[in-house]
């Protein structure tokens, strides 16, 4: 049986404070549906898990999701991978995983 989702885009809105002590991380996730469902999100930082899957109640259509935003402290250390993690609350739904790899550095 087909997904009922499709990820359209991944990205993060990523802003570096003054100082470069920290990054704040708001990341931006674009599905579109077939018909209205719950999906569960999660959201990890280089493979580590951020924040337990979270429940979203869909409609049908494109639509973007402004998930929880992150912070990294002390983000000099280079680059990291942001991700995502998308299931449909049905019993045959396979895990959809989107990543973004960004440069955290102060220029």
């Amino acid at each position: 049986m087909p997904e009922i989702f499709t990820i359209r885009s991944y990205k993060n809105q990523t802003r570096l404070n003054e100082n470069g002590i920290e990054a704040h991380i708001r990341p931006v996730l674009e599905v579109e549906l077939e018909r209205a469902a719950t999906l569960f999100i999660s959201q990890y930082i280089d493979d580590l898990e951020m924040f337990a899957p979270v429940r979203y109640e869909l409609q049908n259509g494109c639509q973007a999701i402004f998930l929880k935003p992150m912070r990294v402290i002390r983000p000099h250390t280079g680059s990291y991978r942001f991700s995502v993690k998308v299931m449909a609350a049905s019993a045959d739904s396979k895990p959809v995983e989107v990543s973004e790899v960004c440069v955290l550095k102060k220029d």
